[in-house]
This record gives C-alpha cells, sequence and structure tokens, in this order.
C-alpha cells in the first residue's frame, strides 16, 4: 500500500522547521547575514573565550612561591588588560550598551583587584594576596551577571582549572 502524501500544513511545518534550525548554522559560516547584536556579541565572545582558555593556562599549576605568584599575577593583568581593551573597542548596540558599559566597569575592578594581588606578590605579602584573591572571586558572580544581561554568554565564566594543579 502507498504511503499517503502528507498534508500540505505538515510539510510546511517541517519545512519552516528545518530552515528555522539551520540558520544559525548558515548564518554562522557567513552564508548568511547577521544582526549588529549577533555579530557584537560573537566578537565579545571571541574576546571572552579566548581570555578564559588563557586564564586556564596559566593558572594550571598554583604558584608554591611569591616568585611564582608575582608572575603568574602578571600573566593575568596582561591578559586581562589586552582582553579590557579589546571589549572597549568594540561598540555595543544602543540597547544594551548601558549594560556593557557597567559590565567593563565590572571587569576594571577585577583587573584592579589582579594588580593589587600582583603587588602583594612582589612585596611578598602573602595576607594582601589572598585578600587581592577573594575580592576578584567574590565579584565574580556580579561579573557573570553583568556580562548575562548585556548579552554575553561566553564573558566572564570562572575558570574551571583554577586551583586544580593542573588536572
Amino acid at each position: 500500500m502507498p504511503a499517503e502524501p502528507m498534508p500540505r500544513r505538515t510539510t510546511l511545518i517541517l519545512l519552516w522547521t528545518a530552515i528555522a534550525l539551520a540558520a544559525p548554522a548558515l548564518g554562522a559560516c557567513g552564508g548568511g547575514s547577521s544582526s549588529p547584536s549577533s555579530a557584537f556579541e560573537a566578537k565579545a565572545g571571541s574576546v571572552c573565550r579566548q581570555t578564559l582558555q588563557q586564564f586556564e593556562r596559566i593558572q594550571t599549576t598554583p604558584p608554591k612561591t611569591a616568585s611564582q605568584a608575582e608572575k603568574q599575577a602578571a600573566a593575568l593583568v596582561d591578559v586581562s588588560e589586552k582582553a579590557l581593551a579589546d571589549l572597549r573597542d568594540l561598540t555595543p548596540p544602543a540597547s544594551i550598551k548601558s549594560a556593557y558599559d557597567r559590565y567593563l566597569a565590572a571587569r576594571e575592578q577585577a583587573l584592579s583587584y589582579l594588580k593589587d594581588g600582583q603587588t602583594a606578590a612582589a612585596n611578598r605579602d602573602a595576607n594582601a594576596y589572598a585578600k587581592a584573591k577573594r575580592q576578584a572571586a567574590t565579584q565574580q558572580a556580579t561579573r557573570l551577571q553583568l556580562a548575562r544581561k548585556a548579552g554575553l554568554n561566553e564573558c566572564s565564566r570562572p575558570a574551571v582549572t583554577l586551583g586544580s594543579g593542573g588536572k
């Protein structure tokens, strides 16, 4: 017995579903145009992904000496300064500019904590170093929330290797 053809409505629904599912993939491959907002989010997401990867690489092995802590903090400061500069170079859509500005301010504050940690390590001040790390960690959730409000799902995610000892 031959199969009955699908009703026209069902065929159209399946066709539009397939197109809707394929559209993001085509847009990511340059096969379609993207909105200014999605282009901005993609560029910011790329900066944030690269930064996270660098943070994880730098923090693979926890420092055992003040000298190692100073070098690690200096590397984190360098990566953070570059990321902040790259993010500042982007122009967010007007609809999220305020949220994006708040997010950048929070990143700048985190950079300040990293610099405090670098200075503390250089001065061999373990208490000040620990305080700077705590301050940066305490504000992590706030930075993550601000990133989400600005539509940046790849930004300010915590580094998963922090303190893992290279595992």
